[in-house]
C-alpha cells in the first residue's frame, strides 16, 4: 500500500515544479517610456522662457527628449546653458549638451534631457556642408535597470553641400545604429524607435 501512494505523489510534485519553471522563464521584460524630439530654435520663439518648453515636456509625460538648435553660453541667448535651464524647469536631473559649432562666445548644437540616469555619452561628427558641422549625439540611459541607446541629430537642410550632404548623413547614421541591438533615434521632427530588449 505504501508503494502505491509514493509513486503518484512523486509525479505530482515533479509536474508542479516543471510548470513553475516554465512560467518564470517565459515572463518578458516590459516597460513604457515616452520619448520626444524638439527643435527649440535657440528658444527664441518661446521668448527665452524655458518654463514654456519644460511645461510641454511635463504636461505630455515626456521622460526622455532630444533637442536641436540649442545654445550654450551664447551671447544672443543671454549666455544661458539652455539644456540645463530646461532640465531644471522640468525637475529632471539628467541632461547633456553636445556642441556642433562655436558660436558667439559659446556653443551651438544638440541636447538631451532625461528623467533617468545618463550613464555615458559620445558625439559622432557627420559629413557636412559648408554652412554648419552636423553631428549625431549618443547617450546610454538607464531606465530602471534597462539600458537604452538614445540618439539625437539634426541633418543638413535641402541643398546644403550641393544636395549630397543629407544622403551621406543618413548612411553614416545607419552605419552607427547598426552597432546596437536597441536604439531610439530622434531628430528634427523625427523619432525612430527600434527596441529589442529582453
Amino acid at each position: 500500500a505504501d508503494k502505491k501512494t509514493e509513486k503518484p505523489t512523486e509525479k505530482k510534485t515533479e509536474k508542479r515544479t516543471e510548470k513553475k519553471t516554465e512560467k518564470q522563464t517565459e515572463k518578458p521584460i516590459t516597460f513604457n517610456v515616452r520619448f520626444a524630439s524638439y527643435n527649440i530654435y535657440h528658444a527664441e520663439k518661446a521668448g527665452y522662457d524655458y518654463s514654456k518648453i519644460a511645461k510641454n515636456i511635463t504636461d505630455n509625460g515626456i521622460e526622455i527628449a532630444g533637442f536641436q538648435e540649442v545654445d550654450n553660453n551664447v551671447n544672443r541667448s543671454n549666455k544661458k546653458a539652455q539644456i540645463k535651464e530646461i532640465a531644471n524647469k522640468t525637475g529632471y536631473q539628467y541632461y547633456k549638451f553636445f556642441k556642433a559649432i562655436d558660436l558667439q562666445g559659446g556653443g551651438y548644437g544638440l541636447g538631451i534631457v532625461s528623467k533617468y540616469p545618463i550613464e555615458s555619452t559620445n558625439l559622432i561628427k557627420l559629413s557636412s556642408g559648408s554652412a554648419e558641422q552636423r553631428i549625431l549625439a549618443h547617450a546610454v540611459i538607464n531606465v530602471n535597470g534597462t539600458k537604452i541607446n538614445f540618439f539625437v541629430t539634426h541633418l543638413s537642410y535641402d541643398g546644403e553641400g550641393g544636395g549630397s550632404s543629407r544622403s551621406k548623413q543618413f548612411s553614416e547614421i545607419a552605419n552607427e545604429l547598426a552597432k546596437y541591438d536597441n536604439f531610439v533615434l530622434s531628430g528634427d521632427s523625427l523619432i525612430i524607435k527600434v527596441l529589442s530588449i529582453g
